[in-house]
C-alpha cells in the first residue's frame, strides 16, 4: 500500500480562490484544482492507496468548521484520512469540534 501522508485539499467551492492566492504567492503552479476530488483522482492517477490530509486553519475562528469538514470527509472516504487543525490564537478551549 502506497500513503501519501502530507496532502491538502479546500472545499470545493474554496479551492479555486484558494489554489489562485496560493499559487501567486508562492510563484509556483499547482497540480490539481485543490479540491477533495482533485486530491483522489491525483492520487489514482500516480498509484497512491491512501492520502493523509493536513488542514490548516489560518484565523482562530475557522478552527471548528474545518475539523467538522474533516470528519465527514473521513466518514465518506475510507482512503483519507484527516489530521485536526487548531490555529494558536484559538484559545484555551480543549474543544475543537463541537459548537
Amino acid at each position: 500500500m502506497i500513503i501519501d501522508f502530507h496532502t491538502h485539499c479546500f472545499p470545493d467551492e474554496l479551492a479555486p480562490r484558494a489554489m489562485s492566492k496560493l499559487s501567486q504567492n508562492s510563484g509556483m503552479p499547482y497540480y490539481h484544482n485543490g479540491s477533495l476530488s482533485g486530491l483522489k483522482d491525483s492520487a489514482k492517477k500516480a498509484g497512491i492507496d491512501m492520502c493523509v490530509v493536513l488542514p490548516i486553519a489560518t484565523r482562530p475562528q475557522q478552527t471548528k468548521t474545518i475539523n467538522r469538514l474533516t470528519l465527514s470527509v473521513m466518514e465518506e472516504n475510507k482512503d483519507i484520512i484527516c489530521f485536526g487543525t487548531v490555529h494558536p490564537e484559538f484559545g484555551t478551549k480543549i474543544d475543537c469540534i463541537q459548537k
